[in-house]
């Protein structure tokens, strides 16, 4: 299970998301191991440019190229300055690598669509129209879930991102289904 949240998102540079790292080598023709984030990302097979993570800002680019490896494992290549790393020692030189990605650069969503950065931060309220909080977090999971900081206080409410509690969602505000106090632990 992968978690989303605010804190993690507020240490991103500004229009830059974070893909994952370079985690090891793999094979002997030049292919490295990637952690992911999010390793059920549509961004497979496809060439993408990411910038090293670096003091606190995008760094360096980089090009790479990514595949499903055998279980849960991403591999792939990666090319520096236009060319195709080979070379087993340089891969090594960028493992822990943190590399980030442009937001402009993610897939087109189809309506009713949200990534998870466009989530966090959101102002929740109840089918009523009153303040609930914001989204601080998300875990991923069979569903999702949303753990939503109460307004003016430190209690957090988990909701799971199902029509029956989630009854709207834009990129302005999310409209929950309303809770007594006793319901709330129920969920």
């Amino acid at each position: 299970m992968q978690n989303s949240s605010v804190e993690f998102h507020k240490k991103t540079p500004e229009g830059y998301l974070r893909l994952g790292s370079v985690s090891g080598v793999f094979g002997f023709k030049g292919e490295a191991k990637f952690f992911l984030y999010n390793p059920s990302t549509e961004l497979l097979g496809q060439w993408l440019t990411v910038f090293a993570f670096e003091d606190k800002s995008a760094g360096q680019s980089f090009d790479i190229l990514l595949r499903k490896g055998s279980g849960k494992r991403i591999v792939g290549r990666i090319k520096e300055d236009g060319t195709l790393i080979q070379n087993e020692t340089r891969i090594r030189q960028l493992i822990g690598t943190e590399l980030l990605l442009r937001e402009q650069d993610l897939p087109a969503l189809e309506e009713e669509e949200f990534y998870h950065h466009q989530l966090l931060g959101l102002s929740v309220e109840d089918e009523t129209g009153s303040q609930i909080g914001t989204i601080v977090e998300i875990t991923q999971g069979v569903v999702d879930v949303f753990t939503i900081r109460r307004s003016g206080t430190k209690d957090v409410l988990y909701v799971p991102f199902t029509k029956q509690h989630v009854l709207t969602t834009t990129l302005e505000k999310m409209v929950i289904r309303s809770y007594d106090t006793d319901e709330s632990d129920e969920l």
